[in-house]
């Protein structure tokens, strides 16, 4: 039988890197007049006070032999600790397949935004907000339309599409490059002979993706002239100038943007570009969305590693 023992993250060396350097960063960007975000903030100050006693802890005693065991609280959270993030993610992930997704199939879709968009919702959490709202709305309508048996109802004006949104705001290479996961039920709920019940969707294709596509460009272009963002229109449309102080310290950026790249302007985009990648993975203008990964009702594992990705 394994015997507990107290971990002692303050003798980790991420523990002693972070601690040590740490209040010399908050320090530089103070002097540089740049505010650091505060979830950025919350989220290390969390992770330096994970498992530490001195910031609370519970004494658990035996009662058939009384011997005391003492438990650091933990800061539960998914982004610097990598200890509390994997429990939380694995918690996470039991919890949306046992207590909240029913027996539906389950796809993902995944929209990626360039670089001029990518600034903007890292300005601009309102913004964010926006388009989680335009992007699920779109596929929403979608799913609505195209559900073979919805069509025997007498009225769509019950229906209703399920999704979770997962918002990315960073990559692989740690840059701020916020993208939105979205797990949508494969299907619409629906009134038929005075009862809801679940219609499945039928099979996904590339034409549906590119439909999607065509309706978000037009819609998040408009929501980013309205927000101010962008403004003109045709070969005259320009980016709204937007602040985004630099700190004193850049992250290093991968090889591939490292060669003099320049992020393009907004009237650099080629607003006539449309690419498919393969089975519901296309690119549009500016936008990139990805349909492919589905995952079957009775397949429970792979909808728990669905939600451990995302």
């Amino acid at each position: 039988m394994a015997v507990y023992e107290r971990q002692t993250p303050e003798t980790s060396l991420m523990y002693r890197v972070v601690a040590r350097q740490w209040p010399r960063i908050v320090a530089d960007y103070n002097a540089h007049g740049v505010t650091i975000p505060s979830y950025v903030s919350a989220e290390v100050e969390r992770f330096l006070r994970c498992g530490i006693l001195q910031y609370g802890f519970l004494l658990l005693r035996c009662p058939a032999c009384d011997a005391e065991k003492v438990i650091g609280f933990s800061c539960k959270t998914r982004g610097l600790c990598s200890r509390c993030g994997a429990r939380r993610h694995e918690q996470a992930a039991i919890r949306l397949e046992s207590e909240v997704w029913p027996q539906v199939g389950a796809r993902q879709w995944v929209l990626t935004f360039p670089y001029q968009v990518r600034r903007f919702l890292v300005l601009s959490e309102p913004l964010m907000t926006a388009v989680i709202r335009v992007v699920n709305d779109e596929i929403s309508k979608l799913y609505i339309a195209h559900t073979p048996e919805l069509s025997d109802c007498l009225s769509t004006a019950h229906a209703a599409t399920g999704s979770m949104t997962f918002v990315h705001r960073f990559n692989s290479a740690l840059d701020r490059s916020p993208h939105l996961h979205l797990i949508f039920a494969d299907g619409v709920w629906g009134r038929k002979d005075g009862k809801r019940q679940y219609f499945p969707f039928r099979p996904l294709t590339s034409d549906d993706v590119v439909k999607v596509l065509f309706a978000l460009e037009k819609r998040l272009t408009k929501l980013l002239r309205k927000k101010g963002f962008i403004r003109g229109y045709g070969p005259d449309i320009e980016e709204e100038p937007q602040d985004m102080p630099e700190g004193p310290f850049q992250p290093r950026q991968p090889k591939a943007f490292r060669r003099d790249f320049q992020s393009p302007k907004w009237s650099e985009i080629d607003r006539d570009k449309m690419t498919n990648l393969g089975h519901c993975n296309a690119t549009f203008r500016w936008l990139s969305l990805h349909a492919a990964v589905y995952v079957e009702p009775d397949d429970r594992e792979g909808l728990m590693s669905l939600f451990r990705y995302c």
